[in-house]
């Protein structure tokens, strides 16, 4: 069963936060102070993150949350309000490249960086235009070029073996652990920015709200 978490936001928290601040607004307050060992909080409008023991746990932000940061950020006066967050998005996890594969990748950037160099070259040599000197220098990086390129192939083969004799894989992709849809992409920036106004859900004066939408 998915774990479900809840959450007051006081008085308090909503004097203590900040405009337009992901990681001191009155979400983010509430979680630190309510979810012990709670850090690197951080809410925007997409997705509410914290970090503890257990790892990053990442939630789709409600919608009448999102509405509260909105109207907050613009200056409007905030009433006490809950809210809970469950079915958290798992963040994607990817493994590391092993020894071999990262031999592997080092040979074949080596490799594509001479053959590169190497037609630079050969267009040189080829270029009517090209002065002595030009040509001089070509012909001296071409020569260079084609060791280069020998010396990746070698590296590049030396590394595969490697891989063979210790079960490990050369590929330069890296094997996604996730088995739910990663969080939406967010851009790292404590500063929360909006277009045209569309959100307004504060309610009438003296009443606490209660968000009761789970994500």
């Amino acid at each position: 069963m998915a774990k479900r978490y809840s959450f007051d936001v006081t008085k308090q928290d909503i004097a203590d936060a900040q405009n337009g601040d992901s990681f001191n607004c009155m979400v983010a307050d509430t979680i630190k102070r309510q979810q012990p060992g709670a850090s690197r909080v951080e809410v925007d409008l997409q997705t509410i993150r914290w970090s503890d023991k257990d790892g990053r746990h990442v939630f789709l932000t409600p919608y009448e949350v999102a509405g509260y940061i909105v109207a907050f950020d613009a200056g409007e006066e905030i009433h006490p309000f809950s809210f809970q967050l469950r079915n958290a998005v798992q963040a994607l996890q990817r493994k590391a490249l092993t020894p071999a594969a990262k031999a592997a990748h080092k040979a074949d950037s080596k490799l594509h960086t001479a053959r590169t160099k190497l037609r630079k070259a050969e267009r040189v040599m080829a270029a009517p235009e090209s002065s002595p000197a030009e040509v001089a220098l070509a012909e001296e990086r071409i020569v260079e070029a084609e060791e280069a390129i020998e010396e990746a192939r070698v590296e590049r083969e030396e590394a595969v073996a490697m891989g063979k004799a210790a079960g490990e894989k050369t590929s330069k992709e890296r094997v996604s652990t996730a088995t739910r849809m990663a969080s939406p992409r967010v851009v790292k920036t404590k500063n929360r920015l909006y277009g045209a106004r569309q959100l307004r859900v504060n309610q009438q004066d003296g009443r606490t709200h209660t968000v009761s939408r789970d994500v």
